[in-house]
This record gives C-alpha cells, structure tokens and sequence, in this order.
C-alpha cells in the first residue's frame, strides 16, 4: 500500500460513521421544514432518510408501515422536485445553504 493512500486511509478514521448530523442542525431542520413546506412527518421521515436510515429502519423509527413511509417520501420528493434519495439530501443541503445566505443578507 502506497503511503498517500495509507495516509488517506487516517485521514478518513476520523470522520464519523453518519455525517448527518453534522452537516444539519435542529435549528437548520426546522427552518428548512418551514421554508419547503413539508408536513411534519415528511420532515421527519426525510430527517430519517438524510441521516443514513433505510425505509425499513425509518418505519420502526416511527412506529409505522414501510409502505407509509414511502408514501411520505414521494410526497416529499415531489415537493422537493427530486427523484431518489441522492437528489433528495444534495436538495435539503442546496435549502440549507439557501436559508444560510438568506439569514445573512
């Protein structure tokens, strides 16, 4: 193994195993539901999902059925006007950055 690779390979110990929480605060969260006018429990399944959680896992999280939180995911994704679990957190992350530069100006 080269030593830029091994090298890499430290660098990337460090990182935490779900970054989801570091990339969106609470405060960011409930701006951003505010502003993309999601119901809560859309917001919360994308939460769910925007944190590494599969539909399964979101379901248990919740207390209710993988069909109805695939339900909430394609409500949100057609408000979001994304297509898939990628599109949908580059969309709350491209929100985020909107809502930082709005509270700035």
């Amino acid at each position: 193994m080269g030593i830029g690779l091994l090298n890499s390979i430290r660098q990337l110990a460090g990182w935490p195993e779900s970054p989801g929480p570091q990339l969106m605060d609470l405060r960011e969260w409930r701006r951003l539901r505010d502003f993309s006018g999601l119901t809560q429990r859309e917001y919360e399944v994308c939460r769910l999902i925007f944190h590494g959680e599969t539909r399964q896992a979101a379901a248990e999280s919740l207390g209710i059925a993988d069909r109805t939180v695939r339900y909430h995911l394609e409500a949100a994704y057609s408000k979001l006007s994304v297509t898939n679990r990628v599109e949908l957190v580059l969309r709350l992350i491209q929100i985020r950055d909107h809502l930082k530069r709005q509270a700035r100006d």
